[in-house]
């Protein structure tokens, strides 16, 4: 935050990224001033909110909009702790979707959830990214994009329990097996 005004100086090639987050989560835009950060909605650009008034959504994914916006860059590693946090669902679907774009464009991701949605939704990207009657017809009527598919090959996932760390099982047919998830769901 020291440095907004040096840094919004720079352009990143990830600035389409950051334009996916603006669109699909926040829904609105950001200006950088003298000594104020404000939020503008989209669906009232005439109004200007000082970020410290804007809703928890706006204030927690300005910094990774500013970092896709000015200062990402190929080899970074990005690190988001539950990032489904004041999300609709819907929306921690698009951010999974954001999230793994920005790892296909070679940003290392490491993200800590307990959102199923988010879970799923990475399962939806390992699973498309197989071929199989239908794949294409439903990459279409859901918007699926190329960019966003997951290689099962390039992704891990541990399970964080009673101070320990286990290796999740991952496969094409299903994605991340999160059994702890399942049984929670199921109870």
């Amino acid at each position: 935050l020291n440095y907004l005004d040096f840094l919004g100086r720079e352009q990143s090639e990830y600035e389409n990224i950051a334009r996916a987050v603006k669109e699909k989560i926040i829904r609105g835009s950001y200006r950088v001033g003298d000594k104020e950060i404000s939020f503008v909605p989209f669906e009232n650009r005439e109004k200007k909110l000082g970020l410290h008034v804007a809703s928890s959504v706006a204030k927690t994914f300005f910094s990774l909009v500013f970092y896709l916006e000015h200062v990402a860059k190929k080899g970074d590693y990005l690190i988001i702790d539950e990032p489904e946090l004041n999300l609709h669902p819907d929306s921690q679907r698009n951010i999974a979707r954001i999230l793994a774009r920005i790892a296909n464009r070679g940003i290392r991701v490491i993200i800590s959830t307990h959102s199923d949605y988010i879970l799923r939704e990475m399962n939806n990207l390992i699973m498309l990214n197989t071929d199989f009657r239908n794949r294409d017809e439903l990459k279409r009527k859901y918007g699926y994009s190329d960019d966003e598919l997951l290689d099962v090959g390039d992704i891990a996932a541990y399970l964080f329990e009673r101070n320990t760390i286990k290796p999740m099982e991952i496969n094409m047919d299903e994605g991340i097996i999160a059994e702890t998830y399942d049984t929670v769901i199921n109870a």
